[in-house]
C-alpha cells in the first residue's frame, strides 16, 4: 500500500507542476512539448498505478459462507461445552459434598452422571463442528478431493 501512495503522490506532484508550467507558458511550443512529455509520463504513472490496485482487489477474497457458517455453528457447540462443563463442576460439587458429609443422595448422582453425558456430547459436538470448520477451509486448496475414495481402516 505504501507504493500506492508514493505513486499518488508523484501523479498529484506532476500534475500540479503541469498547472504551474500551462500558467508560466501560455503557449510557447517548447514548453508544450514539455508538458506533454510530463503528461505522458503522469498517464504511464497513473497506469502502473491502476494495475497494482487492480492486482490488490485480486488477492482480497471474500470470506467463503461455507466456513463462516462452520466457524459459526463451532462457536455454538463451545459456547454449549463450556455451558455443560460448568454444570458438571457444579454436580460433582454438591456430590462430594454428600460423599464427605456421609449422606448418599441418588438425585445428586443421577444430576452429576447426566451433567457428565451432556458434557460428553457437547465435546463431541464441538469435535465435530472443528472437523466441519477445517474440511470447510481445506476444501478450495483441495478442489478435487472430494472425488477421492475415502479408504478404511481395519485393525486385523
Amino acid at each position: 500500500m505504501g507504493d500506492i501512495d508514493e505513486m499518488q503522490r508523484r501523479l498529484s506532484a506532476a500534475m500540479d507542476r503541469v498547472a504551474a508550467a500551462l500558467e508560466r507558458v501560455g503557449g510557447d511550443a517548447g514548453a508544450e512539448a514539455a508538458l506533454k512529455a510530463d503528461l505522458e509520463e503522469e498517464r504511464l504513472v497513473n497506469a502502473q498505478l491502476q494495475s497494482r490496485v487492480d492486482k490488490l482487489k485480486t488477492r482480497v477474497t471474500p470470506p467463503d459462507p461455507a466456513l463462516t457458517e462452520r466457524l459459526d455453528a463451532l462457536d455454538k457447540h463451545i459456547q454449549r461445552l463450556r455451558r455443560t462443563n460448568e454444570a458438571l463442576r457444579k454436580s460433582n460439587a454438591a456430590l462430594r459434598s454428600a460423599a464427605q458429609a456421609g449422606v448418599a443422595e441418588p438425585h445428586l448422582i443421577n444430576t452429576s452422571m447426566m451433567a457428565e453425558l451432556d458434557a460428553l456430547r457437547a465435546e463431541r459436538g464441538a469435535e465435530a463442528a472443528e472437523i466441519g470448520a477445517v474440511l470447510a477451509a481445506l476444501q478450495p486448496l483441495v478442489p478435487d478431493a472430494a472425488d477421492a475414495p475415502v479408504e478404511e481402516e481395519h485393525d486385523a
